[in-house]
């Protein structure tokens, strides 16, 4: 799987949002169509690969020139698909 990590700035914590979707998608058209939409105020924080095995993130992605950041995983881990806070 792939993953785009978004976070918004609130002031004084950053909201982290993860989406996860099929390889079969790009990174940048997926950004692309949640950003230009339903997450308008977000911006790309980091992107790569997410493996539902082991639950880790690593990677990149070329179309978005983003690294996967090292806080990624638990992100993920500690997401209840509201996103989490920081």
């Amino acid at each position: 799987m792939k993953y785009i990590m978004l976070k918004r700035n609130l002031g004084s914590v950053i909201h982290y949002c993860p989406i996860m979707f099929p390889n079969e998608a790009v990174h940048a058209q997926v950004a692309e169509a949640l950003l230009g939409g339903p997450l308008e105020k977000y911006e790309v924080h980091s992107a790569g690969d997410y493996s539902p095995i082991d639950g880790q993130c690593s990677g990149s992605s070329d179309t978005l020139g983003k690294q996967s950041d090292i806080e990624d995983t638990r992100r993920v881990q500690l997401c209840d698909y509201g996103g989490c806070f920081e």
